[in-house]
């Protein structure tokens, strides 16, 4: 299978400029960049077997759009990949990882399919959560990086600052139009909600899905 490049990001960054749109929760948006949620819907269906090197080659936004966009299957698998990597490199001690487990290991695609069994995996993934905070300590940064991205803490931060390099080259992270940000959000606004490298604001961006607990929430903020 061919798997496609991610697309120019200049041509992302400058289209996000000239093209602000609203982003409704209601809407069938993978993206509140256009450009991003056009090229998501045209080839989300390829991407049901991406590797998981090939998925690590898109910025955090794409990664976003198709995660967003795939099947329930499917993030069910990225999260038991990173599992996988957590046990093989030994991240975590044995009790955290029996409790980890049990957040991914309960996981089933309709968890993510069907909207009325989501609340099911917030609760139990929560419950754990709170479980590793309260025995092993866990504080808001572990929790994000374990919990709230799919990505190991190494992944994400790559991810995190060649996105931040890219806005900052471009003078993105400064501009405005017409009184809203001309950013996609990239974080929810709570105890957890950016890892160390940034602190979550709301304002100036677009909400889009994929934030929060195993990225099931709307993102609200930039980790700024």
């Amino acid at each position: 299978m061919k798997i496609l490049l991610p697309i120019s990001r200049y041509m992302l960054l400058v289209i996000s400029i000239v093209a602000l749109i609203s982003c409704s929760k209601d809407g069938e948006r993978l993206s509140c960049d256009p450009v991003i949620d056009d090229w998501a819907k045209q080839n989300v269906s390829m991407y049901e077997n991406i590797t998981r090197t090939d998925f690590l080659k898109f910025s955090l936004s794409e990664q976003r759009a198709i995660y967003n966009g795939v099947s329930g299957a499917r993030k069910v698998q990225f999260w038991r990949e990173k599992l996988n990597i957590i046990i093989e490199h030994d991240l975590l001690s044995n009790g955290e990882l029996e409790i980890f487990k049990e957040i991914v290991e309960y996981m089933n695609p309709d968890h993510f399919d069907d909207s009325s069994q989501t609340d099911d995996l917030m609760t139990h993934s929560q419950d754990c959560v709170e479980k590793l905070m309260k025995e092993y300590g866990w504080d808001d940064e572990k929790v994000f990086y374990y919990t709230h991205t799919w990505l190991t803490k190494e992944e994400y931060i790559d991810a995190y600052l060649f996105e931040k390099l890219a806005e900052t080259r471009s003078g993105l992270q400064d501009t405005i139009i017409g009184g809203g940000g001309a950013r996609n959000c990239e974080c929810k606004r709570s105890f957890f909600g950016c890892p160390a490298l940034g602190i979550c604001t709301d304002g100036n961006c677009t909400e889009v899905k994929g934030c929060g607990l195993l990225g099931g929430e709307y993102c609200t903020g930039r980790c700024d």
